[in-house]
């Protein structure tokens, strides 16, 4: 019976004591979240190359021939003008790249500071014993 009663008593001890003195420390990353970045996101984005010069029509080498010098210089305006439509959607196209690289380091090093917050909450004790 005296043997029955201590090991009763021993158990609720033992599972006191250790938890009390069995703690295992928290201890945080030695590297912070910022080292989850790539170095590719980092990196910064080229802007795209401006487009070549084009060369208008001399209005001499069309001399006495108006309506030659008026096509030259309509196909002239539209060559000219699509390098600089393409220039903008190229360089739309780079800034749209930073931006998301931008968005992705926020959204990398949130998610890191979550889940550090979270390992911290779920690795501290639920109840108090004293």
């Amino acid at each position: 019976m005296r043997l029955l009663l201590a090991a009763t008593l021993s158990v609720p001890a033992a599972l006191l004591a250790t938890g009390c003195v069995g703690l295992t420390p928290i201890i945080a990353s030695d590297t912070g979240c910022s080292a989850l970045v790539a170095d590719s996101l980092i990196a910064p984005v080229p802007g795209t190359k401006a487009p070549e010069k084009v060369e208008y029509p001399d209005e001499v080498i069309f001399a006495g021939s108006p309506l030659d010098y008026a096509n030259a210089m309509i196909d002239a305006l539209i060559l000219d003008k699509a390098g600089w439509e393409k220039f903008g959607v190229e360089q739309t196209g780079q800034l749209k790249k930073a931006n998301r690289d931008k968005a992705d380091i926020v959204k990398t090093v949130g998610d890191c500071e979550a889940r550090d917050r979270a390992a911290v909450r779920n690795a501290q004790p639920r109840f108090k014993i004293f």
